[in-house]
């Protein structure tokens, strides 16, 4: 009887650490930084006289153009690809005016080798795919490949300098906003954490039955792999394929279901049991993602990539224009 508490004390005592390594991964989706000048640079990318130029610049486009540019540098965006992070972070901070959504983002993952450009929708006849593509490949880059990354952010910018003041603004008018996102789907993200728990007890629950009844069903397996986790099926389907934040815990429910199972007097997986509705099945899962280093970029309608750090005594406020998705 103690051989067994001690059993069921060490798995609890499992449970805990191995799911405090998968909750790394649910904050894994980071938190936006504050756009409170023209320039942010969360890694110290940049020395204070490089960001106070980068900053001057970026003020005269303003004053003189209408159009805000934002240079934003972090270390990486991971798990979100650069397009998803970068359209997240140009809808929440509003860069440019609402009325004429002339807003352009620049945003570089330094840790990632990856850098975008996000173009609102006013300026889309200025600085399309191509034009942005081309400034990331033969600007800025190739200033990042030796290392100063000064002046391929600088060059970059005076280069979209150069295309905003050939394009004339649109006028003014309103514009269909990005509905915010309901309350309700904020419970799935913050409550993931309390999901996840929730799995596990039913998973130990459902492992000590099926031992005391002798009914070991795959299907059963499935239907907690698929059914127990909505946070996480939520955020394949928005979008979000961060495999490392989701295979923790379908293997932490695997094991929460098996070792009760096991202690429970439970016998061999492969061995079927009277009264037993299922077998066992191989089964293999697959997923990748490619990414390109500083010797390519990639671009959506309206967008491309690269960031920036903060210290600049500019001041400055966001207008809240609206952008499109990334590429």
């Amino acid at each position: 009887m103690m051989g067994r508490c001690f059993h069921i004390l060490g798995y609890l005592t499992f449970l805990v650490v191995m799911s405090g390594r998968g909750l790394s991964a649910e904050e894994a989706i980071r938190p936006l930084p504050d756009i409170d000048s023209y320039v942010v640079d969360q890694t110290e990318t940049l020395g204070d006289l490089q960001e106070k130029e980068l900053s001057e610049i970026l003020e005269r486009i303003e004053k003189e153009n209408g159009s805000q540019v934002v240079l934003v540098i972090v270390s990486t965006t991971k798990p979100e690809t650069i397009e998803q992070y970068s359209i997240r972070l140009a809808e929440k901070t509003g860069i440019g005016r609402k009325e004429t959504d002339d807003g352009v983002l620049v945003l570089l993952a330094k840790e990632d080798r990856r850098v975008r450009i996000e173009v609102g929708y006013g300026l889309e006849g200025a600085i399309p795919d191509a034009r942005a593509h081309r400034i990331i490949d033969t600007i800025i880059i190739p200033q990042f490949k030796k290392g100063e990354f000064y002046v391929g952010l600088r060059n970059g910018i005076l280069a979209l300098e150069k295309l905003i003041k050939k394009e004339p603004l649109p006028e003014a008018k309103p514009v269909a906003r990005t509905p915010e996102i309901p309350a309700w789907e904020y419970f799935f993200y913050d409550g993931w954490f309390y999901w996840s728990w929730i799995t596990y007890g039913i998973a130990a629950l459902l492992g000590w039955y099926a031992a005391k009844s002798k009914r070991y069903n795959w299907m059963l397996i499935w239907a907690l792999l698929a059914g127990m986790h909505p946070p996480a099926l939520w955020l394949f389907a928005e979008g979000y394929f961060a495999v490392h934040a989701y295979i923790p815990r379908l293997i932490i429910t695997l094991l929460a279901f098996h070792i009760p199972y096991w202690l429970a007097g439970g016998g061999p997986v492969g061995r079927r049991r009277s009264g037993s509705s299922g077998g066992s099945r191989s089964w293999s899962s697959s997923s990748g993602s490619s990414f390109r280093s500083f010797s390519g970029s990639s671009f959506s309608s309206r967008s491309s990539s690269s960031s920036f750090s903060s210290g600049s005594s500019s001041s400055f406020s966001g207008g809240g224009g609206s952008f499109g998705g990334g590429g």
